[in-house]
C-alpha cells in the first residue's frame, strides 16, 4: 500500500478511535498525492471533523485502481456527524480520464459518502473530477454549503452533486461549473438555494426511469442562477427509455422560486412527465430564463405536468 494512503489511514483511524470531537488537519500550503482511499466508520465520537486547508491531488493514472472498481476516489462509510470544512482543494486531475472516455466508461467520483448522517460539507473546492464530483447516499440531515465544483465545459459526466435515498438535505451558496449535470436528486425534503450554475449541460434536474416505483416530493429550488446553461430546468421521467409504462416514480410538490439566468440550447424548461403517473403541484415563482442568443425565444416542453405560477414567469409555462 502506498505510504500516503498508510499515513492518511493511520491518521483517520486515530481520530475515529478518539471520543472527544477530534479533528484531522490537512494544513494550508501542503499538497498530498493520495490514491483511492476508504475512510471507514463508525467512529466513537458523535462528531468528527476534517479541516481541509491544504490540497489533495489524485494520481494521473488508472494503476492505483487496478484490481478494484472505478467508482470513487475518496469515500467515507458509516461516519455519522462528519464535517469536512476549510479553504482547501481536491484536485482530481480528470483530464487524463476524460481523454479515455470511450475506452474507460466508468470513471471515479471525487468524493462519496455512504450511510453518514448529519454530514456537513463547507468551504472547500473540487476541480476536474474524472466522473461526478460528489455522490451522497443514505446520509440524512446533511448540509452542503459554500462549495466550488468546477470542470471543463467539455468534460464528460462530471456531475456536481448526486443525492439518493436521503431526507432533510440543505444545499446552499454553492458554485457549480461542471461539464455535465449540476445537482441531481432522487430524494424528499430537499432545499437547494443560493447556487450558481455556469456552462453546465444540465442545471436543476430530476430524472427517473419508467417502470420504477416510489416518489420524489417536497423539493425546493430557491435563488438559483444560470449562466449559459444548456438545459436549466428539467424533470425527465423517461431517462434512458422513451417507452411509457404503467408504473413510474411519482414526482410532486416541486417548487422553483427566484430562478433566473440564460440558456444556450432550445428549451429553457423541460417537464417530460409520465403518461401514467404525471407530475403534480409544480410551482414556479418568479422564474426568468432567457436565451443567451439575442432575440431567440425561450421554449418550454411540457408533457403531463400540472401546477401553478405564483408570479410572472419567462418563458410562459402552461
Amino acid at each position: 500500500m502506498p505510504k500516503e494512503i498508510i499515513a492518511f489511514t493511520k491518521a483517520w483511524n486515530d481520530i475515529c478511535e478518539a471520543t472527544n470531537n477530534p479533528t484531522m488537519n490537512i494544513p494550508e500550503g501542503k499538497t498530498f498525492l493520495l490514491g483511492p482511499t476508504t475512510f471507514q466508520g463508525p467512529c466513537k465520537s458523535a462528531s468528527v471533523t476534517i479541516q481541509l486547508d491544504g490540497t489533495i491531488v489524485a494520481p494521473k493514472s488508472t494503476t492505483p485502481w487496478s484490481g478494484s472498481n472505478y467508482h470513487t476516489w475518496l469515500q467515507f462509510r458509516d461516519v455519522n456527524g462528519l464535517t469536512i470544512k476549510g479553504n482547501g482543494q481536491l484536485n482530481e486531475q480528470g483530464e487524463f480520464w476524460w481523454a479515455q472516455k470511450d475506452k474507460i466508461r466508468e470513471r471515479p467520483a471525487a468524493l462519496s459518502f455512504f450511510n453518514s448522517k448529519n454530514l456537513t460539507l463547507n468551504g472547500f473546492s473540487s476541480i476536474n473530477s474524472p466522473g461526478g464530483h460528489m455522490v451522497i447516499v443514505g446520509s440524512d440531515d446533511s448540509t452542503i454549503s459554500n462549495l466550488t465544483l468546477t470542470a471543463s465545459g467539455k468534460s464528460p459526466n462530471t456531475d456536481g452533486i448526486k443525492l439518493s435515498y436521503m431526507s432533510n438535505v440543505h444545499i446552499h451558496d454553492c458554485n457549480i461549473g461542471t461539464g455535465w449535470k449540476g445537482v441531481t436528486t432522487y430524494v424528499e425534503q430537499v432545499h437547494v438555494r443560493d447556487c450558481n450554475f455556469k456552462g453546465t449541460t444540465n442545471g436543476i434536474r430530476i430524472k427517473t426511469k419508467q417502470g420504477g416505483q416510489g416518489y420524489v416530493k417536497n423539493v425546493t429550488y430557491e435563488n438559483i442562477s444560470f449562466d449559459g446553461v444548456a438545459n436549466p430546468i428539467i424533470i425527465d421521467q423517461f431517462y434512458g427509455d422513451l417507452t411509457n409504462q404503467t408504473e413510474a416514480v411519482k414526482v410532486s410538490d416541486i417548487t422553483y422560486t427566484n430562478v433566473h439566468g440564460t440558456f444556450v440550447k432550445d428549451e429553457a424548461v423541460v417537464l417530460k412527465c409520465s403518461d401514467s403517473v404525471s407530475c403534480s403541484n409544480l410551482i414556479f415563482n418568479n422564474v426568468t430564463i432567457t436565451s443567451a442568443t439575442h432575440g431567440k425565444a425561450a421554449k418550454v416542453l411540457c408533457n403531463h405536468a400540472t401546477g401553478k405560477i405564483d408570479n410572472y414567469s419567462i418563458p410562459k409555462i402552461n
